[in-house]
């Protein structure tokens, strides 16, 4: 989902020494030749592909030769390949030929009677293959922001917030219904689509617009999962401000966060807080009531990590130390 500006982005088709997976709008939008098709023939290292729908770069009823993905340390194929198996193929023309994009094999999205499976978010793991026809065409097609926001498909939503990541955007303009746009995203029922949302904003309308439209929203914002959101964003568009953590602990201390891509996020903003140095002493408050909670151990223990680092205590904590440690800063934090 939205990822980070510091990720590093992939294309080699195969092994390589490190390893990060490639957002699906980065793929559809690199991609030399998109198709659905149907695997007609196995050999050495490649497969032909006799293309059934063409999206891009090929044409309907063409065999293409394209380079097996190969298994490596990092990464391994959901399945081995078949003949007869359908792909969503999205490849790029290398020196040796087409092959699939991304490390981890992202650029082949299986499919099955059940349905899709994209490689790393956006989306579910299993998704309809019309939603990854549309999601497709709507990548590579115009952009209307208005228009994709009318999509019920969290996959093209999904792609919609990695385009706009990806700089299809004006960030010099932020108009009241683009305003709009994004607090829908941003607010939306699919957690993984807010968190991505939270994420990116900043890097999609700059740290002011971003700013201003979360504190705009987080005023009148009720429900929990949107206002986690919120409070996110605000942490990743104003990282060195003690009121936008104030606000991320305070809407901690009555909503859990309901999916592991919020759960991660806030353990990345956690763990990077030693940035706000001795002005953390106005956030005590606040993680006093936190840890006077049973939390969760997904979320004590950067908690804990973070009030450490602020006093520059970088030695690793076990979990089994964790009931001491709490103790510890219930007591300090008094």
């Amino acid at each position: 989902m939205l990822r980070y500006a510091w990720v590093l982005l992939l294309l080699a088709p195969a092994a390589s020494a490190k390893y990060a997976p490639l957002w699906f709008a980065d793929r559809v939008l690199r991609a030399d030749v998109i198709a659905v098709g149907r695997v007609e023939k196995l050999a050495g290292g490649s497969y032909w592909l006799r293309v059934e729908r063409a999206l891009t770069g090929c044409k309907d009823g063409e065999l293409l030769k394209v380079r097996r993905f190969v298994n490596w340390t990092c990464a391994r194929r959901q399945r081995l390949y078949r003949k007869g198996e359908r792909i969503v193929a999205i490849l790029g023309r290398f020196p040796d030929g087409l092959a699939p994009l991304g490390s981890a094999c992202e650029g082949e999205v299986l499919l099955s009677k059940e349905g899709a499976r994209v490689i790393h978010p956006p989306g579910p793991d299993v998704v309809f293959e019309r939603d990854v026809i549309q999601a497709i065409t709507e990548l590579r097609g115009g952009f209307e922001l208005k228009r994709l926001l009318r999509s019920k498909s969290v996959l093209v939503l999904q792609a919609t917030v990695e385009k706009l990541y990806f700089g299809s955007f004006d960030k010099e303009g932020l108009a009241a219904e683009e305003a709009d746009a994004f607090a829908r995203l941003l607010t939306h029922d699919d957690a993984s689509l807010r968190m991505d949302t939270a994420k990116g904003l900043a890097r999609m309308v700059g740290a002011d617009r971003a700013a201003t439209l979360v504190r705009g929203l987080a005023k009148k914002e009720k429900r929990g999962g949107a206002r986690l959101a919120i409070a996110i964003a605000l942490c990743y568009a104003r990282p060195k401000d003690v009121a936008a953590y104030d606000l991320l602990l305070e809407v901690l201390a009555r909503y859990e966060p309901a999916s592991k891509e919020e759960m991660f996020g806030i353990q990345h903003l956690l763990y990077d807080a030693q940035q706000l140095g001795p002005a953390v002493g106005e956030l005590y408050p606040r993680v006093r009531r936190l840890l006077a909670r049973d939390l969760k151990r997904e979320l004590e223990h950067p908690l804990l990590i973070a009030l450490r680092r602020w006093h520059g205590e970088k030695e690793p904590l076990p979990y089994a130390a964790m009931a001491k440690e709490r103790q510890r800063w219930l007591d300090r934090t008094r």
